[in-house]
């Protein structure tokens, strides 16, 4: 018989107790072993969440390694020490050292878990509790090493909540079923499209407002199905990136094309067709379990959710659907009535906002705008969950749509003079997330929040925003080196898909959750470390739209970007203990002007990240040309270098040596074309010697005559040594990359004025 959301919570409660009694066994607060014999749901969910994994060892404390160091069965084995979470390099990084003081640190963290766990009121419902205790554990067990006699690769926070989730769904059904469990997951489709075809004008603001909005409606619509289904948090088991993994009982079946219909209803009310979320769900077999083969289950929830979106909106009526898209457009259909961002026709009953060109916007951007502003001063979100849906005839603001599903959504900050404070909504359960620890405590937050129906959860919060004035920077105010221009870096994780169900060895459904949760700390939580890095001392240099799942997209001043972008590679280089079989690809674009549209900045740096992926993966994509990382550091330096040559103040070399290299590059490409092309092709006797991808020609004695004369009419030796250094890297095979190293000098020495003409 199905239970109910508190029999639900208090099972979960029974794993997260079981953890806790690991915990204080290992930092010496209990003598004892755990048991869980005689629990047989606990003892069937954790046999399938993490199966063949033994007792944990009497003598030996078990450390957490790196499970992404692990992947395609690569031994590089790197570390994790027990401590709170946070953002910063030395606990995100593993280490390649094993910590030799873990009885220590165990001691240290379950004292700090004793305080934390002591605040928690004795009187709040099981399903407060539930979400209190597991947001602790996320805290402190996501460096712990989940029981076993050995080292393990599977953190402790992981196992338990996946142990939690199983036993929930094993108490609705006999212990002899050959099916665990439901798969459920969601894909918000349409994002591209909605977040970046949007007017230049207020774009900035607007943009950052829309990303974060988007992240948290995957995020509440996963609330509201577990909701629905009457399940824990555990049952969560990812969302971000716009997608979202549930686990549920077999019974919910029954539910969810009905839920599917109720959510697509609410969907294209909000946003009238332009964004959609797909439904898929699979069987999730105990024999898949037990054979740790969950990266198949993982292959078939996404082609449920991809046949999914290929049908979007089918389950709606004719009538629903003639409601909303085929009816008439509100406003009088004239530009200048349209909103200056989405380019919508600002509807009757609206309340625009004009700018200073008396523009308008509409109320629902201009509430991206605001929300955009908020951010950079937010200390906190708020979500909370109403005793009551709202209901609206049009949602006109970023947080309105949240009420349908029964939500309540706030950024708030520490009162500065009477603003940003919390208004308090009836609630049953109010999460309260933080991202600064010292943000974490009741003494910090602007409000009275009830203690029986709060709970505090820590989660990341990009935060690398430009400011300019007290507001937040356009990106014409961006700034950069040489030409006064910004641009769009993209970047993702090559093969994501194949790594879920071929790259986790062993993949046990407490690997793959721990997954996906180690690849979202890294891009919400470490990359905007890393980009906000390139503000300090309130400088204007990158803004980072979005960060989340595998991938991201930030816009900056475009000299600052492949920087940038270089830092991210290399950290998830070392985030992945130096497995090479984890990579990254980049795609940059330059604006072509300081009005360049964003939708088609974003669709370019797309292209430019295809670009890298389809010519190997592991590169990135700059100034029309891929390089492999490796190669990239070269290319930077030898660019750095050949810049100083046109901005020294003491000498300079003539701006008229690019063009001759720059004719050398034309030169060598022809030849090796027709090299490798036409010649090959006909089968004729090769003009010049093949070697090592060289391709000798005239262009190397016209190189060094040009050279030669160019460098007999310079007195600085410094320059003249510098450009022979350049001439033997060219003549030792780095002609390949003096186009796109000239491209790069002639944009970083050139002024604004000039970047103007």
């Amino acid at each position: 018989m199905s239970m109910n959301l508190v029999e639900r919570c208090n099972t979960a409660l029974e794993a997260y107790a079981s953890a806790l009694n690991i915990i204080a066994r290992r930092a010496g607060a209990a003598s004892q072993p755990v048991n869980i014999d005689d629990k047989l749901l606990l003892r069937q969910a954790d046999w399938l969440a993490l199966p063949a994994r033994g007792a944990d060892s009497e003598k030996t404390l078990p450390a957490l390694q790196s499970l992404i160091g692990h992947l395609y069965g690569k031994k590089s084995h790197a570390y994790y020490t027990p401590q709170l979470l946070d953002m910063e390099r030395s606990t995100i990084i593993p280490s390649p050292d094993r910590p030799t003081d873990l009885a220590v640190q165990y001691a240290s963290v379950w004292n700090s878990m004793q305080r934390e766990l002591g605040a928690i009121a004795s009187d709040i419902a099981p399903p407060v509790r539930e979400a209190a205790v597991l947001g602790i554990l996320q805290r402190y067990g996501w460096s712990m090493a989940a029981p076993g006699a050995t080292d393990s690769d599977v953190a402790l926070y992981d196992y338990t909540r996946v142990q939690a989730a199983l036993a929930v769904c094993l108490a609705d059904q006999s212990a002899e079923a050959s099916a665990v469990g439901l798969l459920i997951g969601g894909d918000v489709s349409g994002v591209q499209d909605w977040l970046y075809t949007i007017g230049s004008e207020g774009a900035a603001k607007s943009l950052r407002g829309r990303s974060v909005y988007l992240q948290l409606l995957s995020e509440i619509i996963a609330q509201w199905l577990l909701d629905r289904l009457e399940l824990p948090s555990c049952n969560l088991l990812y969302a971000g990136g716009g997608n979202f993994y549930i686990l549920a009982p077999l019974s919910a079946a029954a539910q969810l094309d009905l839920l599917q219909v109720e959510l697509t209803q609410r969907i294209l009310k909000m946003h009238d067709g332009a964004l959609y979320v797909a439904l898929g769900h699979t069987v999730m077999a105990r024999s898949e379990l037990e054979l740790q083969a969950v990266g198949e289950v993982w292959g078939r929830i996404n082609v449920t959710m991809s046949e999914r979106k290929r049908r979007r909106f089918a389950e709606l009526t004719d009538d629903e659907m003639v409601k909303t898209i085929g009816c008439a457009l509100a406003g009088t259909g004239k530009l200048e009535d349209s909103c200056r961002i989405c380019r919508r026709p600002i509807g009757p009953g609206e309340k625009p906002k004009l700018n200073e060109n008396q523009e308008r916007a509409c109320q629902l951007c201009s509430s991206f705008e605001d929300l955009g502003n908020q951010l950079p001063n937010a200390d906190f979100l708020v979500v909370s969950r109403l005793l009551m849906a709202t209901r609206a005839e049009a949602v006109l603001d970023w947080s309105a749509g949240f009420g349908q599903f029964g939500y309540d959504v706030q950024f708030v900050w520490q009162d500065r003079q009477g603003c940003g404070a919390w208004q308090a909504p009836t609630s049953e359960l109010v999460r309260i997330y933080f991202w600064k620890q010292e943000m974490s405590t009741l003494n910090a937050f602007p409000g009275s929040p009830a203690p029986a129906t709060s709970v505090w959860l820590y989660r990341p919060l990009a935060q690398a925003v430009p400011m300019c004035g007290g507001r937040v920077a356009t990106f014409d105010q961006l700034e950069s080196e040489g030409i006064q221009r910004w641009g769009v870096l993209r970047m993702d994780v090559d093969k994501l898909g194949t790594i879920f169900q071929q790259g986790v060895q062993l993949a046990s459904l407490s690997r793959v959750v721990g997954l996906s949760g180690m690849l979202r700390l890294f891009f919400e939580g470490y990359v905007p470390q890393l980009a906000d890095e390139f503000n300090h001392k309130k400088q204007r240099r990158i803004y980072l739209m979005y960060a989340g799942g595998d991938d991201l997209f930030v816009v900056g001043g475009w000299s600052y970007l492949p920087d940038l972008a270089w830092k991210i590679h290399e950290a998830l280089r070392d985030f992945a203990a130096g497995n090479d079989q984890i990579t990254i690809s980049a795609g940059i674009a330059l604006a072509l002007s300081e009005r360049y549209p964003i939708y088609q900045a974003a669709r370019d740096a797309g292209e430019a990240e295809e670009m890298a992926k389809r010519e190997g993966r592991n590169r990135i994509a700059f100034l029309g040309q891929a390089v492999e990382w490796e190669q990239f550091i070269t290319v930077r330096k030898q660019t750095l270098e050949m810049s100083t040559w046109f901005t020294s103040t003491t000498s300079r070399v003539p701006r008229g040596i690019l063009t001759n290299l720059a004719t050398i590059y034309s030169e060598w490409y022809t030849y090796r074309r027709r090299e490798l092309g036409q010649l090959a092709k006909q089968g004729q006797k090769r003009l010049y010697q093949n070697h090592t991808d060289i391709f000798l020609g005239p262009w190397q004695w016209h190189l060094l005559y040009g050279i030669n004369r160019a460098k007999g009419r310079m007195t600085d030796n410094s320059l003249r040594n510098s450009i022979d250094n350049l001439v033997i890297s060219v003549l030792h095979g780095e002609i390949k990359h003096l186009g796109l190293e000239i491209r790069w000098v002639e944009l970083l020495t050139r002024t604004r004025l000039e970047g103007n003409k």
